[in-house]
This record gives C-alpha cells, structure tokens and sequence, in this order.
C-alpha cells in the first residue's frame, strides 16, 4: 500500500502523522507493508507490478508521474485518488488539473473504472491482467 502525500507535509520521520515511512506487519496468513512517504521517492525505486494498493492523495501518482505510478500496480492492483471534482474552494490551477486526470484515467484500457460522485469526487481502479 501506498499513501501519497504532499512533500510539503513530510518530515524525516514521514508525514506529520507521527509513524515511520515504512510499517511492516506480518503474520502466518498475511504480509502488510505500507509506506507513507514523498511518492515520488517510491516510484523512482520501487519495480513494476509490486503495489497492491495505491491511494494517489497527493500531486504525484495523480497529477504527475501518473503512468509510473499505474505501473507499478500489479495485475488486480487497485488505485484510488480523491479530490477528482472540482471545488469552489479550491485554487484555479488545481482545479485546471481535474480534466486531463480525468481523461488520462479513462483512457487507460488497463484497467477498469469506477467514478464515484460522492464528496470531492473519487475514482477507484482496478489493473487488469495482461
């Protein structure tokens, strides 16, 4: 799993939430990793096909490096991002980057595709097998 948030939220030990960058839990039954860090830092070194879970809240994953984000998705991975519908709070250039996400995402044939009209808007994604 990954939790994306902005850099401007980090600290060295993770984002204000006070965990570490990485928790790992592990039992007979399951293994859970999940890394809260600056995204880009886990595209640039983590492989394709190695996430289960992608949760884009910040700019990258979403706004940037979105296909290098997707890839590292394995096959029936899931990607979520919120804040997909426009809000009069926010700042015009944000608001300018809803479109082409929302276009890139569905023009991906990779995956299938749920919009979800609830809130500031959320999309949920699954990776198809190849």
């Amino acid at each position: 799993m990954l939790a994306s948030f902005p850099a401007s939220m980090l600290n060295q030990n993770g984002p204000d939430l006070g965990i570490p960058n990485r928790i790992d839990l592990k039992t007979s039954r399951f293994r859970l990793t999940i890394l809260t860090e600056d995204a880009r830092a886990t595209v640039q070194r983590e492989p394709p096909n190695s996430l289960d879970l992608v949760f884009a809240d910040g700019g990258v994953g979403k706004h940037v490096l979105l296909d290098e984000m997707l890839a590292l998705l394995r096959p029936g991975g899931i990607y979520i991002c919120d804040d997909t519908k426009p809000h009069p709070m926010w700042p015009p250039e944000h608001a300018a980057k809803i479109p082409p996400l929302m276009e890139a995402l569905a023009a991906r044939q990779d995956f299938r595709r749920i919009y979800i009209d609830w809130s500031s808007g959320v999309v949920v994604m699954v990776k198809l097998a190849t």
